[in-house]
Formats: C-alpha cells, sequence, structure tokens
C-alpha cells in the first residue's frame, strides 16, 4: 500500500494512523482466524493519491464439507420419512402436533 496525498502532512499523518492501526486490527483477527498478513505501507510523497493493492485467498477444508453435506442430506432423509435422530417414533411427521 502506498500513501499519498496534495498535502505532505497530510501524507504523513495517514501514514501514521495506517501504521498503528492495521498491524492492531490484523493481530486481532489471527486471534480468531487462520490470517496471515504480508505487506508494507509506504509514504509517497510526489503522488496525490492512495494506491493499494490486496489479494485474497480462501481455503476450504473439503472433508468437512463433505462430511456436512452428507450429516444434512441424512438428517433430511430422517424428516422426509418420518423419523428423526433423537427418538422419535417411525411414523411421525415433524409438522404433526398430537395431544400429549
Amino acid at each position: 500500500m502506498t500513501v499519498a496525498s496534495n498535502d505532505a502532512f497530510n501524507t504523513a499523518m495517514i501514514f501514521g494512523l495506517l501504521n498503528s492501526i492495521l498491524p492492531t486490527v490484523f493481530s486481532f483477527i489471527e486471534g480468531y482466524y487462520k490470517f496471515k498478513f504480508k505487506g508494507n505501507i509506504y509514504c509517497d510523497f510526489n503522488l496525490t493519491k492512495t494506491k493499494g493493492n490486496f489479494t485474497l485467498i480462501i481455503k476450504f477444508n473439503m472433508m468437512t464439507i463433505l462430511l456436512f453435506i452428507i450429516k444434512s442430506f441424512s438428517t433430511i432423509i430422517k424428516i422426509y420419512k418420518g423419523g428423526v435422530s433423537y427418538g422419535r417414533t417411525s411414523n411421525r411427521r415433524v409438522n404433526e402436533n398430537y395431544n400429549g
């Protein structure tokens, strides 16, 4: 990221603000998610517009997704056939309301 503006004072203030805020935000995100930050912030007094390039890489665990799909379909099939996995009788539907 390259920080720039029309005034050198504003450029320096924005540069200092970003250098103090961004590492704090990224370290907070790292505490909850697998997150890696690679990058530098540069200050350019000759440019008038700030430039930034960001790359986002998303990784999924295919085994977890596959197990979730299988469990979801098995639950849907059990509900459709009349029984669910937590002990109701086999011919009872989800939307029926018996007295009792």
